[in-house]
């Protein structure tokens, strides 16, 4: 991993990485429940049965796993156009870079209040 170089896009990457490596394996568990539902409902089990005697429910796994990933990503391309901003490229070339709006740019440009904080912090 990349501790603490002051890149910000290598430093979101690495983030990026532990989420992916974080939700492959909580999808591998996510694929183990699903297939435990599939078998005690072809015994016949009723779904009350099956989803109140047993862990998180799937669709909750996946949701928690994707919003971590949601998260990662969103740094990541805060990260980027950042970096692209700072090399000199315009909000315009950005925007046709990432496929989305010059406002789009904007808002990534603009620091978060989670940025803001982190600022403070150090």
């Amino acid at each position: 991993m990349n501790d603490e170089s002051g890149d910000e896009v290598l430093d979101a990457i690495d983030a990026l990485l532990d989420a992916v490596n974080q939700a492959s394996a909580q999808l591998g568990i996510v694929a183990a429940r699903a297939d435990a539902v599939h078998r005690e409902r072809a015994r016949g089990a009723t779904y009350g049965e099956i989803l109140t005697t047993s862990g998180p429910l799937v669709p909750a796994q996946v949701s928690a796993q994707l919003a971590v990933l949601v998260e990662a990503g969103s740094r990541l391309r805060r990260a980027q156009a950042r970096a692209l901003y700072a090399e000199g490229l315009s909000m315009d070339n950005i925007a046709r870079l990432f496929r989305v709006s010059r406002q789009r740019i904007s808002a990534l440009l603009r620091p978060r209040a989670v940025d803001r904080v982190d600022t403070e912090m150090h």
